[in-house]
């Protein structure tokens, strides 16, 4: 079963100096609900951290059948891992209200990478945590019966808003 909310804040987990210096060299960007952040196929533009709003990767068939991964929130990023291979995406991510973001591009996290280990750490968290949600999103749906499915998501949707400081 799914255990422990998947707050995704690599930012947040970095040194006051660190931080400030990831901040620094961040782009503001503001989308509109219904945007697009990046689309299956299309190349990195870099790592979006949600300031105001929220975004929702997911994947989506050519019929139009979505499966919806993840609702991210203030303070938390997309696009790490294609940002960090310098590569394509994978899956959707499209801006769910109105949002204010910041962009980091491949080339300003090459440059923090190689000048704040902590930063590469900090990743290296990330990383890890999306592979582990990704095992367990697949076991629950390989293994688990519809109701034990449906129990692990709330559940894990309530571990999420409670890691937000929101009331569940």
């Amino acid at each position: 079963m799914v255990e422990g909310a998947e707050y995704l804040d690599w930012i947040g987990m970095l040194p006051a100096n660190v931080q400030a210096a990831v901040l620094a060299q961040m782009t503001p960007l503001s989308l509109p609900a219904g945007a697009f952040l990046y689309e299956r196929g299309s190349p990195s533009q870099g790592i979006f951290r949600i300031n105001k709003g929220t975004v929702r990767l997911f994947f989506l068939t050519a019929s139009g059948r979505e499966l919806v991964l993840k609702r991210f929130h203030a303070t938390e990023s997309v696009g790490e891992v294609a940002t960090v291979e310098g590569r394509h995406h994978e899956l959707f991510a499209e801006a769910v209200t109105d949002c204010e973001l910041s962009v980091l591009s491949f080339e300003k996290l090459a440059a923090l990478r190689e000048q704040y280990p902590a930063v590469n750490s900090a990743l290296l968290v990330v990383m890890t945590r999306v592979a582990r949600n990704a095992l367990n999103f697949i076991e629950e749906i390989a293994v688990f019966s519809l109701e034990a499915r449906v129990a692990s998501r709330l559940r894990w949707l309530a571990s999420c808003a409670d890691a937000r400081g929101e009331e569940v």
